[in-house]
């Protein structure tokens, strides 16, 4: 049993501040000497910088997993895999069902500003940005254009989060109100099983009130307050399968973005033929690019029909390669040295 991953453990001042980050290293303290071995390891950091193996190496970029507050999180994704953001799921709409809202809730879009015309406070939060607006918004007030999720004001008596992996309710914990009204479980299993379209990893944050058990919103996996769940042979995997949701998530194949010297080599490219720098997705002048339209990382080049690492060697290993609607991308990694260089072509309908 061999796993490599390494979670980046945000710091502030030194200190571990988050419940979710202590659970998570003694989690990971517990595998470690459970399986007798170095299982999962993790670094604590004050930044999103990619931790150092040693004076010379970076960990590899794809085994870093950051562990922090959202903002930790998307900082790193928009820093190594140029993701911007991280669509909340709030509630999905196979839950958009009576029985699980117990309010009217309603998905709200508009390109204009939007005027409460009830005589009520509407609750309104963001749809497309986690940690965006979330506000209780007041008769003849208004809120500015965009996607949002609107429901009723209603009385909560107790919240309880509810951790889910794989389809199954792992943990149950309860994060304010009253902690003696239990919520019904078989409503909150029902919701699990209803959301087929949920992420490996999530939570489900229900409230109760008179009317019984309701759902609230769900979370995925990262930057959740634990609260007391403490599952530490499940705890790990939750975190490293909701990262691999977010990360196969990006359009773009970023995931070799830097080399093993922590040097960004996906930021410059050349032309694929005449080796003429050029920006990502600039097609080169050359009379080559008018019938194959390419570009390869300036740390390499193409020699007939094989590449040159810097170091001089031509021996690569493929280590990935993804394929979008008008074009592919492949990485390879440098027999030699370790490095990794990265090749774009456009498909022909794409060309012009």
């Amino acid at each position: 049993m061999i796993h490599t991953k390494t979670f980046l453990i945000q710091t502030v001042d030194g200190r571990i501040v988050h419940d979710f980050s202590f659970t998570l290293i003694e989690a990971i303290r517990y595998h470690n000497w459970y399986y007798n071995e170095n299982v999962y390891n993790y670094v604590l950091s004050e930044t999103t910088d990619r931790p150092k193996l040693n004076a010379t190496q970076y960990y590899p970029l794809e085994d870093i997993i950051p562990i922090g507050t959202v903002e930790f999180v998307l900082e790193y994704l928009k820093k190594y895999y140029i993701i911007d953001n991280v669509k909340p799921i709030n509630i999905p709409q196979e839950l958009m069902k009576p029985e699980y809202l117990k309010r009217w809730v309603k998905i709200h879009k508009s390109e204009t500003n939007v005027i409460n015309t009830g005589d009520t406070p509407i609750f309104v939060k963001d749809n497309t940005k986690i940690k965006g607006c979330a506000n209780i918004v007041k008769p003849n007030r208004g809120y500015p254009p965009g996607e949002y999720l609107i429901s009723e004001v209603v009385n909560i008596d107790s919240e309880w989060r509810a951790f889910v992996y794989n389809g199954q309710l792992v943990g149950l914990q309860n994060y304010a109100g009253d902690f003696t009204w239990f919520p019904d479980v078989c409503t909150i299993k029902n919701m699990i099983r209803d959301f087929k379209t949920n992420p490996k990893a999530y939570t489900l944050d229900v409230g109760i009130n008179e009317k019984g058990t309701f759902i609230i919103e769900c979370h995925a996996f990262f930057s959740c307050g634990l609260y007391g769940f403490a599952d530490y042979k499940l705890l790990p995997l939750m975190f490293i399968s909701a990262w691999n949701e977010i990360v196969n998530k990006s359009t773009i194949l970023l995931k070799y973005k830097y080399n093993f010297k922590g040097e960004n080599i996906m930021s410059e490219w050349k032309c694929y033929h005449c080796g003429k720098e050029v920006q990502e997705k600039e097609k080169c002048d050359c009379e080559k690019s008018k019938e194959k339209w390419a570009y390869i990382t300036t740390n390499a080049v193409k020699s007939g029909k094989e590449y040159i690492c810097s170091c001089g060697n031509n021996s690569f290993k493929k280590t990935s390669h993804m394929d979008f609607s008008d074009s592919y991308s492949t990485t390879y990694e440098c027999s030699k040295c370790g490095n990794h260089i990265g090749v774009h072509c456009k498909r022909r309908e794409s060309w012009w």
